[in-house]
């Protein structure tokens, strides 16, 4: 199992949540395990930070360097990529 962290700047997090919460099922096929902790930043609430448990580091970098998601992140108004970090026990 792996953890990974996301951070992203949006530009308005309803809309990027509305996107973000029809990717569920895309994400469990790339191996999320469904287990999600999201924080918006207390200076900044359009700064976002997701916390992943995924089954395989592979299968998340699968997924964060995918088509799929660059889509999504645009129609949520990301401002850039997210920043992603891969842990492991």
């Amino acid at each position: 199992m792996a953890t990974v962290i996301a951070v992203l700047p949006v530009e308005d997090f309803d809309t990027w949540r509305a996107e973000y919460e029809s990717m569920h099922a895309t994400r469990e096929t790339f191996g999320d395990l469904g287990r999600r902790q999201l924080f918006r930043g207390v200076d900044d609430p359009n700064s976002i930070v997701v916390v992943f448990d995924w089954d395989s580091t592979d299968n998340a970098r699968r997924y964060f360097g995918s088509g799929t998601l660059a889509d999504s992140v645009g129609r949520g108004g990301g401002r850039t990529a997210p920043t992603v970090y891969y842990l492991e026990d």
